[in-house]
């Protein structure tokens, strides 16, 4: 076919659009060069770079919406959800602009019924993040995503706000706390330190223990100790004694790093073991160091960022309605076969079970090499080594907790005496 001009007259942006259309709906990032192509298979034409985008906005705007309108039309297709999925939870904030009768956006949270349901049924772990919407204005996105128990993700709730702030974050916690998981006692939350975040748990009673669990993402904990002591060996450092689940490890890797750079050393130990490290964890975060899972879900949403932010409401409803669908046939599927658990835990579980064989085919190796009898001898000798370890650690923190209460015994009795004699008259 031959190529003409892209001046065709009757070639106007309305007849490219009704073109890249059905290109659109299903890519939402359709480039340039893509709807040239198009074009030209479509009409034997290769139409400008010019009118090749202003043909994609007009399609994308009669698909999708434009910024200014999809916020107008916002609370409508909100009530509808609502109306036709019952159950559904959405929480607005807007601001009065004075002088005016309109409403500005400020803040929309919302949480579909089947999640909030199906979340009684997965891990008390949730995991949040806040990400940049792409687009004319410059707004926030904020997920939380839970882990199912075939270790799958499960997105929970949504919101959208102007900003991340300290005000943002208590409110969304807040919903998020009243509308989702507040039939869960002990929940871990995991995050990055986002100053709102931290702000945010350390005022509102109900992220406190023991009604809720915070721990930081080890993946963001990292990078920050990365720009402050940038160097490879500490990283590691860290990162091992992150991951291990024995406290003597843990100490190990510690004292490496005190003596590489007691300044590092410090750093860590500034923040408390429990948010960033297995072994004090108490298996809280059930295995997860990072909010990987809430940055898988985002990876997936990436192209629906740049919506204007209805589209983005009904393209997050439309991944929750698609998953919903896949799991019940999946678990269907299961169910008919006679299967009891599910298959990802059953692996684990293999795995595991695997490794304890293999386990107990060396200590009955090492019992044939070296004979019982010596190798109980040895075996107690051992034990009782690493029980005075610990009971000498147990006696260092216990002086350490009565060195700490003497000295505030001592206070309050200079404090009494003090008082006492203010109390008599005497100001000295």
């Amino acid at each position: 076919m031959d190529t003409f001009n892209g001046n065709h007259f009757n070639l106007d942006i309305d007849l490219i659009s009704l073109v890249l259309i059905p290109h659109i709906e299903t890519t939402i990032r359709y480039k340039i060069k893509e709807c040239i192509t198009t074009v030209h298979q479509e009409h034997g034409h290769t139409i400008t770079k010019r009118k090749a985008y202003l043909g994609r906005k007009r399609a994308f705007e009669i698909v999708y919406g434009n910024w200014d309108k999809s916020f107008a039309d916002l609370p409508r297709y909100m009530a509808a959800l609502q109306q036709f999925n019952p159950g559904t939870v959405i929480e607005w904030k807007l601001e009065r602009i004075p002088g005016k009768p309109e409403y500005m956006f400020n803040y929309v949270f919302w949480a579909f019924k089947p999640a909030v349901d199906g979340f009684l049924h997965c891990r008390p772990l949730i995991s949040i993040d806040g990400t940049h919407v792409y687009g004319k204005y410059d707004i926030k996105l904020l997920i939380v995503v839970a882990v199912d128990a075939n270790g799958q993700i499960f997105p929970l709730v949504f919101a959208i706000c102007a900003n991340e702030s300290q005000e943002t974050w208590m409110l969304f916690l807040n919903h998020l706390k009243e509308n989702a998981v507040k039939q869960h006692f002990g929940i871990c939350l995991i995050s990055d330190r986002h100053s709102g975040i931290l702000s945010s748990v350390e005022n509102l009673s109900a992220w406190q223990e023991p009604y809720a669990y915070h721990r930081y993402c080890v993946r963001h904990f990292k990078t920050n100790f990365q720009k402050a002591y940038p160097n490879k060996d500490l990283h590691d450092l860290m990162w091992m004694a992150t991951t291990d689940h024995q406290q003597h490890k843990f100490r190990m890797h510690m004292e490496y790093i005190r003596q590489a750079d007691e300044a590092a050393y410090r750093w860590l130990m500034r923040h408390d073991p429990e948010k960033w490290t297995l072994h004090a964890d108490g298996g809280r975060r059930w295995g997860t160091l990072t909010t990987n899972v809430s940055g898988s879900f985002n990876g997936l949403l990436k192209s629906t960022r740049g919506l204007p932010v209805t589209a983005m409401v009904r393209l997050s409803f439309k991944q929750m309605a698609e998953r919903s669908v896949e799991r019940f046939a999946a678990a269907t599927s299961l169910m008919e076969k006679g299967v009891e658990f599910m298959p990802v835990p059953m692996q684990r579980f293999e795995i595991d079970d695997e490794r304890i064989g293999i386990h107990f085919c060396n200590l009955r190796a090492k019992l044939k090499e070296v004979g019982e009898e010596k190798w109980k001898t040895q075996w107690n000798c051992d034990a009782q080594k690493e029980r005075k370890e610990k009971y000498k650690r147990e006696l260092a923190e216990v002086k350490a907790k009565l060195k700490e209460v003497e000295e505030e015994k001592e206070q309050l009795e200079e404090r009494f005496k003090w008082l006492e004699r203010r109390i008599n008259g005497n100001q000295g």
